[in-house]
């Protein structure tokens, strides 16, 4: 046998090894998206409790014991209009399905002026707790510093079909 063969077999021997060892290297990621269309998610007035007006979107992953979440990236637009600023919004996506949670903090926008401002965050824990996939479940808060009272979308808001969350997974095949 040549040595490129018999480095090849001793190539492949360690690959093999290594996948027992650690078996999730051999799993595939998977990801499922969704976004929200029902409209212009409103901004409440300093409400860093919660917004009384929140929107919600649901991402659908395959159901059973052997589902792994591993990850949830999100992304959205807010405008801010009516003379308020960017730097006024705050925003936070939770998780609401059991074993869910919050982001830690609330993301504020930036700049002393008007317009549509971008949110990407990626490689969020907020599912990592929930078991079993299915129906995942999310909440987006948005309020504002600054304008009026109450909720509308007259300074502040998140915009129609911009919001994106996408569940990252593995099936767990060990059980």
């Amino acid at each position: 046998m040549n040595s490129r063969a018999t480095m090849l077999k001793w190539v492949a021997v360690m690959v093999f090894g290594l996948m027992l060892i650690n078996p999730f290297s051999a799993l595939a990621q998977f990801s499922v998206s969704a976004t929200y269309t029902a409209g212009n998610i409103p901004a409440d007035y300093n409400t860093p409790g919660g917004s009384s007006c929140p929107g919600f979107l649901t991402v659908n992953i395959p159901t059973g014991a052997a589902i792994v979440i591993t990850g949830v990236n999100v992304s959205y637009t807010v405008t801010a209009a009516g003379g308020g600023w960017k730097s006024e919004q705050r925003s936070k996506i939770h998780c609401t399905s059991p074993g869910g949670i919050a982001e830690s903090v609330y993301y504020s926008g930036s700049g002393t002026s008007g317009g549509p401002q971008t949110y990407n965050r990626t490689g969020l824990n907020i599912a990592n707790g929930v078991v079993g996939g299915g129906a995942i479940n999310f909440k987006m808060d948005l309020y504002r510093t600054w304008g009026g009272s109450g909720c509308n979308t007259t300074y502040q808001y998140v915009n129609d079909g911009t919001w994106t969350v996408t569940v990252q997974y593995i099936v767990n095949v060990q059980g």
